[in-house]
């Protein structure tokens, strides 16, 4: 990651939100203040964990035309070809938060990615799950695919992570609270053959990485979180297109159901 925009919009969580991102990004961190009180604790992190050979940049949110935060964000990222925006995880006052912001931003952004920071410290060792539909040949998904790979391989290089690949086999909620199928069951008849697929799949994208892959069966935002829990996960890693979403992808409620079940940080690649 070449170009990171640091969303800075509460005191709570920055640091490590800064944090992170100086240490994913390769060359310019913009930083887009929101929160002046937050300046001292910016300056502060810059000077003991800016590497010399990236470059960061303040900028005052006030100075940006637009009324709309979440359009301030975005033309800021164009404005500096941003491929990442990162953001810290809102403080949520209900059971059913609904992500207002975060929806906005996938709305309007083509393909820049967005980084959803929890206050949890990344370790010097990290785990980093990514989520691939193998058995989804649309050339919308493969493209995602391909895309959520790439950024996976890049991250965790950058960032010293061991990386998980998964694969979910879908299973109606329905079939399931009727009893219909069991994820079991498809596990024994699939799972295999799914498996086979997704380390051919990694094989043919690289043969020198070192990653554990891993199949489940079921609906996609109670696998993911419970596969991220399991195998102690501290960054997932999820695909997202743009409003010509097809049915299938990480999209809409399931990003959202996802995003609720997970407490560690989440990296959402988008295409096109």
């Amino acid at each position: 990651m070449k170009n990171i925009l640091v969303v800075v919009d509460n005191i709570d969580n920055v640091k490590e939100l800064l944090k992170k991102s100086l240490r994913l990004s390769s060359n310019n961190v913009y930083i887009l203040v929101f929160e002046p009180s937050a300046i001292k604790t910016i300056e502060t992190v810059l000077s003991t964990d800016k590497s010399e050979n990236c470059h960061t940049v303040l900028i005052d949110a006030a100075m940006v035309k637009s009324d709309n935060k979440a359009e301030k964000v975005i033309e800021i990222a164009a404005h500096h070809n941003c491929d990442t925006i990162a953001i810290t995880r809102q403080k949520r006052h209900s059971s059913e938060p609904d992500f207002s912001f975060e929806k906005s931003l996938l709305k309007g952004l083509r393909k820049t990615n967005l980084l959803i920071c929890s206050d949890k410290r990344w370790k010097p060792a990290m785990n980093i799950m990514a989520t691939l539909d193998i058995e989804n040949k649309n050339e919308v998904q493969a493209n995602l695919n391909s895309a959520v790979f790439d950024v996976s391989v890049k991250v965790a290089n950058n960032i010293n992570g061991h990386l998980h690949f998964m694969t979910v086999i879908p299973i109606s909620r329905i079939s399931q609270e009727l009893d219909i199928v069991e994820s079991e069951e498809v596990l024994y008849k699939q799972g295999d053959k799914v498996k086979a697929k997704l380390v051919n799949y990694l094989k043919q994208k690289s043969s020198t990485i070192e990653y554990s892959s891993h199949i489940t069966a079921g609906l996609p935002y109670n696998e993911i979180p419970s596969a991220a829990k399991k195998q102690k996960i501290d960054l997932v890693i999820l695909g997202n297109v743009g409003r010509t979403g097809i049915k299938g992808l990480i999209v809409g409620n399931t990003a959202e159901k996802i995003l609720q079940r997970l407490s560690v940080d989440v990296l959402i690649v988008k295409t096109t």
